[in-house]
Order: C-alpha cells, then structure tokens, then sequence
C-alpha cells in the first residue's frame, strides 16, 4: 500500500534526522506523536465526569457565579437533576461578569459539542476547532461520562503544557 510505504519512509527521516542531530530530542517526539494520533481515542484522553466539576441547571445564579469564582476555569458542563445529563457547557466568565436582572444559568448554556469515547483524537480536534469551543462532552449510549478540551487534545501531539 503506497499510504503505508510513504508512512515507512518519513519515520525512517525522522529516525535519520533524530540520530544526525538534524532534529531535536522535542521534535523527534513531536513527530512520533503525529503518527500515534490516529490510533489514539477521546476515551484515552478524557477526565472522567466524576473528576469534572459541574453546575447543576436549577443552580441559583449567584451561588453559580460564587463557585464559578473558585473553580478558576473558563468553561464548565452545566447539568440537569443527574451528573450523566448534560445539557450544555457555560462559560464561566460570561456568568461573572455578565450582569443582568432576571437571568438563569439556562440563560448562560450553550450546547456542547458531543464526542464518542472511540472517536479518533484527530477527528475531536477537527470537530471542536469547527465548533470554536475548548471543552466537549464525552457521550456513551446518551449518557455524558467525561469532558475533553482542547489543551488535552493538542497534549496528545505536545506532552504536557503548563498552564500560564
């Protein structure tokens, strides 16, 4: 198959380059990395809901905001009676600094982007960079069992980054 050969023959650069000082010890990893995406799933890479803090929908505004303040994130799964029912991610800022008479966390949700937990890595990045959102929410047989963002998607390919 001349898809695989080509593969053969960039790794073999790649290893050449790596060993002749051609690339960095970063850049060989990069660049392994890139060939390892495509067998890497969002369920490899995703928080597991129980470790995800959430906003329940029937939440009263101001306590909403008060944990919004601690968290430090930019964007949360809000959720309704149950943990597994996501209806949407809000963003956090938008709720702290947004001021309005009358308003409700529902006023604030916006649907999320689902993955499936066998959706390719390279297919979740394709997917949330159309929908401009950094947190989707990972859905197993309607149910939400984790949340992947961006950052942890483009970490597959990097390593870890450091918050700033």
């Amino acid at each position: 198959d001349a898809k695989v050969r080509a593969e053969d023959r960039i790794r073999l650069v790649i290893e050449a380059g790596a060993e002749g000082g051609a690339l960095t010890e970063y850049q060989e990893t990069l660049a392994r990395n890139i060939f390892l995406l495509n067998a890497r799933t969002v369920r490899h890479t995703m928080i597991a809901l129980e470790g995800v803090d959430a906003l329940e929908a029937s939440a009263e505004l101001e306590e909403a905001r008060n944990f919004a303040r601690l968290c430090g994130r930019r964007f949360m799964p809000v959720f309704r009676n149950r943990r597994s029912r996501v209806v949407g991610v809000v963003n956090l800022f938008d709720l702290l600094f947004e001021e309005r008479p009358g308003l409700t966390i529902r006023n604030y949700v916006e649907p999320a982007v689902e993955l499936r937990p066998a959706e390719p890595v390279t297919k979740a990045l394709l997917r949330m960079r159309r929908a401009r959102t950094s947190l989707a929410v990972v859905v197993d047989r309607g149910e939400a069992v984790g949340v992947v963002t961006l950052k942890d998607l483009v970490e597959e390919i990097t390593g870890e980054l450091q918050d700033l």
